[in-house]
């Protein structure tokens, strides 16, 4: 997605939110961790859809063929950092577009 297009989805979004405030809140989706025996689960929302599997390593008891259960932690960090970045930079990019064309 380009500049424009994140930067016009944030003056969407905070006009929306001027507006309705409450908008801003809603309910995340719960995960839930199965048991799948030693050190592997296979974590997902109630209702299906996507799915993580994790494991430890043979050195803890696992089989060491999936993804540790901190691995999806920093990995959703990073997401989270790299996405604020990105839209951040998407603002900036408006307030200058804004200011050269004022």
């Amino acid at each position: 997605m380009s500049a424009e297009r994140i930067a016009a989805a944030l003056e969407r979004l905070e006009a929306a939110l001027q507006r309705h405030p409450g908008l801003g809140l809603h309910d995340d989706t719960p995960a839930v961790a199965r048991w799948q025996g030693g050190t592997k689960f296979i974590t997902g929302r109630p209702g299906g859809g996507p799915q993580l599997v994790t494991d430890m390593p043979a050195q803890m008891g696992g089989a060491g063929e999936d993804v540790t259960p901190g691995w999806p932690l920093r990995a959703g960090l990073a997401a989270c950092v790299a996405t604020v970045i990105v839209l951040k930079a998407a603002a900036r990019w408006l307030e200058r577009f804004a200011y050269r064309n004022a």
